[in-house]
């Protein structure tokens, strides 16, 4: 990590563990459909792009899941 370690980082992380493990509650069976993309940064590095599909899990009534927004 180095002496210069960006103080929101630890925030990031804990933000997108949630936002991933939501995703698996509502969706299954992802497919990455594309090439993934690298970010090319001398300070910055993870991923730019990387298409996927996933199908929405059903609810206990029987009913798709309508996605992340909740909406429905």
């Amino acid at each position: 990590m180095g002496p210069h370690f960006c103080v929101g980082s630890r925030v990031a992380r804990i933000a997108l563990r949630i936002l991933f493990e939501e995703l698996r509650t509502r969706f299954e069976d992802f497919q990455r459909v594309g090439r993934p993309e690298r970010l090319a940064y001398a300070f910055v590095s993870g991923w730019k792009h990387m298409p996927v599909t996933a199908r929405p899990r059903a609810r206990a009534n029987g009913l798709p899941d309508r996605g992340i927004t909740g909406r429905g």
